[in-house]
């Protein structure tokens, strides 16, 4: 199993908030849905505040990591929402240890 973490500086809360609010009430089986044709089976968006600075984090969990159906509303929209937020491009963090019990 792979795991991910992306972190991005974003300029707005109040988008990527309200998106996750959507994501959760509106979208979720279609969220679902999608993250299996991506072969991921977990996806997490934090939200940070950190030195006066906003960052969300995505950790993903699967066993690839397909590129997303562009042809799909809901990952247009997402795409969409991070580009029009994101401050820089995404970090990726590197692992340094897992550990499961």
């Amino acid at each position: 199993m792979k795991k991910r973490l992306h972190i991005l500086e974003i300029t707005d809360d109040t988008v990527i908030k309200k998106w996750g609010n959507d994501i959760m009430n509106t979208y979720y089986k279609t969220a679902q849905d999608t993250l299996k044709e991506e072969g991921v089976s977990e996806e997490i968006l934090f939200y940070f505040e950190a030195n006066n600075r906003k960052y969300i984090a995505f950790y993903m969990v699967g066993h690839t990591f397909l590129p997303s159906n562009k042809d799909k509303e809901i990952n247009r929209k997402h795409v969409e929402i991070i580009q029009s937020i994101k401050k820089d491009d995404f970090i990726e963090a590197e692992k340094l240890y897992d550990v499961t019990a």
